[in-house]
């Protein structure tokens, strides 16, 4: 706490001003010298101070009327300005230091009133600068508040300094009585300074936040963090992705192998299924009859070449003996192409044929039987045995043999096709087997 005290320091006079920002009471250090004694010298200081004036009246005690207060400081109004909202009186600094240290401030005053008659208290949000109250201010008789001084005037001389430049030396005796009340300003200044500080940092957040390139800095930094998790969810997705993708080709060459493999049964079971039907059905007397349907479009496909033949079922001229099969063109063949009807003659691969004599000797006898009651074509040969056609099959048959122009197209009508089918009818000669 400031008081009389001894310093050393250069000998001359140093005034420094302190002042309490949101009020008009104002406070200085007044260091004084003396001459120096020796080599060794001492200075001494006194502790002076700038007081608000006190109001001249009849009672010694009196005070300033209430509307001449600041509502924040209760000091003399400095700069007085009006809130719009209530109409209550502030400094100046006070009433911004108020805005800046909330972000709703509401007026003390009105608060205080709040309480009893329990209404909302106003803002403090705008307010316009008292020039009236400020000229009454300014015209109000005051007189000295320092002991032992007797100056008296209007407030605007005390502010000019009629009454020695506004400060007096405190005496060492009168400090102590003063202690509790500068304790008292010091607090309310620190509490002042850190609401303006706080205002102030609240403040330049603000200012910061609706700054464009602020606010463009956090849209990238929250860009950023989003790009960093969605590149962290895209390189899990992509080690998951593909071990999926080993997995699927993993199951596709399974696939692959399984497919071969039913397409290999499927086809041996497809020649199993024929073997088993021609066991069944075919004839094994070295005679065949051929009922061949739909003729109208079988003819018509062979003439265009989609299908210019068509092979019977297989016969046989016994359990174990030749495997054989019929073979028509419906449009004919070789010299009979377009004008005939053409049958030939086929020797198949057998499961006996390692057993079975060779070349193929037996009389062959063709027909096509009429289904009107009249005459049947028939044609019959005897197998050349130096033709390839009747020895062992290599593959699985022979080069047909027959008759290129077993009947003509234009007979059938003539009770041969009825109903759109043709029979036909063969037998193999088993003399000598």
């Amino acid at each position: 706490m400031p008081a009389l005290m001894n310093f050393d320091f250069p000998a001359k006079q140093i005034v420094i001003p302190t002042e309490k920002p949101s009020c008009c009471t104002k406070s200085v250090l007044i260091y004084g010298d003396s001459q120096p004694d020796g080599p060794s010298f001492s200075r001494r200081a006194s502790y002076g101070e700038v007081r608000d004036p006190l109001p001249v009246g009849k009672e010694p005690d009196c005070k300033f009327q209430d509307n001449y207060l600041c509502g924040l400081c209760q000091g003399l109004l400095n700069k007085p300005v009006q809130n719009i909202s209530c109409g209550h009186r502030f400094c100046k600094s006070c009433f911004e230091a108020k805005q800046k240290s909330s972000s709703q401030p509401i007026c003390p005053s009105c608060a205080n009133q709040s309480q009893e008659t329990k209404d909302a208290s106003p803002p403090l949000d705008k307010f316009f600068p008292d020039k009236a109250i400020q000229r009454d201010i300014a015209a109000l008789q005051v007189r000295c508040p320092f002991d032992g001084c007797s100056w008296k005037g209007n407030y605007d001389s005390y502010k000019v300094g009629a009454c020695n430049v506004g400060h007096h030396e405190v005496p060492a005796t009168h400090v102590q009585n003063d202690n509790q009340r500068r304790i008292q300003m010091m607090e309310q200044r620190l509490l002042l300074l850190e609401q303006q500080y706080m205002g102030g940092i609240a403040e330049e957040a603000k200012q910061q936040n609706e700054h464009p390139a602020f606010a463009q800095v956090q849209s990238l930094v929250a860009i950023e963090n989003i790009v960093t998790v969605l590149n962290r969810d895209v390189d899990h997705f992509s080690a998951v992705m593909s071990a999926r993708e080993e997995d699927l080709n993993e199951h596709d060459s399974l696939l692959r192998r399984m497919t071969e493999k039913l397409q290999k049964q499927e086809r041996v079971i497809g020649l199993l299924q024929k073997q088993l039907d021609e066991v069944r059905v075919a004839p094994c007397d070295g005679t065949l009859l051929w009922k061949v349907s739909c003729f109208s479009t079988l003819l018509q496909d062979a003439k265009s070449g989609r299908k210019p033949h068509l092979d019977s079922p297989t016969f046989h001229t016994s359990h174990s003996g030749y495997r054989m099969c019929l073979r028509l063109y419906p449009n004919g063949d070789g010299e009979g192409r377009g004008t005939h009807l053409s049958i030939f003659f086929v020797i198949m691969k057998g499961e006996y044929d390692a057993i079975l004599p060779w070349p193929f000797c037996q009389k062959v006898t063709l027909m096509l039987l009429n289904q009107a009651g009249g005459d049947h074509v028939i044609d019959a040969f005897r197998p050349d045995v130096a033709s390839s056609s009747f020895q062992r099959p290599r593959g699985a048959n022979n080069v047909a043999s027959g008759c290129p122009t077993f009947c003509p197209l234009s007979r059938l009508s003539f009770g041969l096709l009825q109903e759109d089918a043709v029979f036909l009818k063969c037998f193999v000669d088993l003399t000598g087997l």
